[in-house]
């Protein structure tokens, strides 16, 4: 065998575990931004909530069939007084899938949700996706979308 072609097929081979730990690196970072922000809404913990985010407004929720656009309108305007009126909160994810390209990754998952709100205890369940993006070293959430999956008799 060529002495040069070992040698680089060598390199090749000690780096491969390398690259792979590194995007596993990435991916745990994003999946614990994902399930940070939802024990913060579990708390209900606007500012651990807004650590994870964007806060830009090229930010975009959909919710319930409800497009928000901008921190300013989904963290202020939506999300801060819908926690103060939230009891007895319950927010799981489960499935939870990520995937990291460059400076953008997206989450997949399933989610579970209990709340009291007033007099009503609500119990839904449903899917998600976020896309988040790494900037200055950070990955934050700028896009969440979330489908109620309807119960059997509706």
């Amino acid at each position: 065998m060529n002495y040069k072609f070992v040698v680089s097929l060598v390199i090749v081979l000690l780096t491969i575990p390398v690259r792979v730990w590194a995007g596993g690196d990435e991916e745990a970072k994003v999946r614990d931004v994902v399930l940070a922000n939802a024990a913060a809404f579990e708390r209900g913990d606007f500012d651990g909530i807004a650590k994870v985010w964007a806060h830009d407004e090229n930010i975009v929720v959909i919710e319930s069939g409800h497009v928000e656009v901008g921190w300013q309108e989904f963290g202020e305007k939506h999300l801060k007084p819908e926690l103060g009126i939230l009891k007895n909160v319950v927010y799981k994810l489960d499935d939870l899938r990520v995937r990291v390209n460059g400076n953008a990754a997206w989450a997949s998952f399933t989610y579970n949700f209990e709340a009291d709100v007033q007099d009503r205890h609500i119990v839904s369940q449903g899917v998600g996706t976020m896309v988040l993006e790494k900037r200055e070293g950070r990955w934050l959430i700028v896009h969440s979308h979330t489908t109620r999956v309807p119960k059997k008799d509706q």
